[in-house]
């Protein structure tokens, strides 16, 4: 693996996580008020589509297939995060505070994809087989 690419991804793992912590709390006090069923499981389903969004976006980028499927599930669920961290906010800014952390993760990983599209993976050359001319040495094809 290139460097580059191992650097986006730690970061954007580092960066996910951190923020998946964040806006835990909040999106389970929501779930909590509303009396959802399994209140802990609902951040992390989530937080956990979100993460996963993530994952196959960078990794598509990094082998060149569409990112558009996997960028629009992340767009849902980064604002399904942010409407429902809104929800549990009492006043205007800490609306925007629990937005941090959804925006952050879905930057991250647009960043991330950013410098791995930028350096494709390189697929080497096939090498040819050698051939021996007449006098039993090898020459150069073309």
């Amino acid at each position: 693996m290139k460097l580059e690419f191992k650097m986006a991804l730690t970061g954007t793992i580092i960066m996910s996580f951190v923020c998946m912590a964040v806006s835990y709390g909040a999106m389970l006090e929501v779930a909590m008020m509303h009396r959802i069923a399994v209140a802990e499981l609902f951040p992390l389903v989530v937080d956990g589509t979100m993460a996963l969004s993530m994952f196959i976006r960078v990794y598509f980028s990094k082998i060149g297939k569409d990112t558009k499927a996997p960028l629009l599930i992340m767009a849902f669920f980064t604002a399904t995060s942010i409407f429902v961290n809104a929800v549990a906010a009492r006043d205007a800014l800490e609306v925007y505070i629990y937005s941090i952390a959804p925006i952050g993760v879905f930057a991250c990983t647009e960043l991330s994809s950013m410098i791995i599209e930028k350096k494709p993976i390189e697929k080497k050359p096939r090498r040819k087989p050698q051939v021996r001319g007449s006098n039993g040495q090898f020459v150069k094809s073309e």
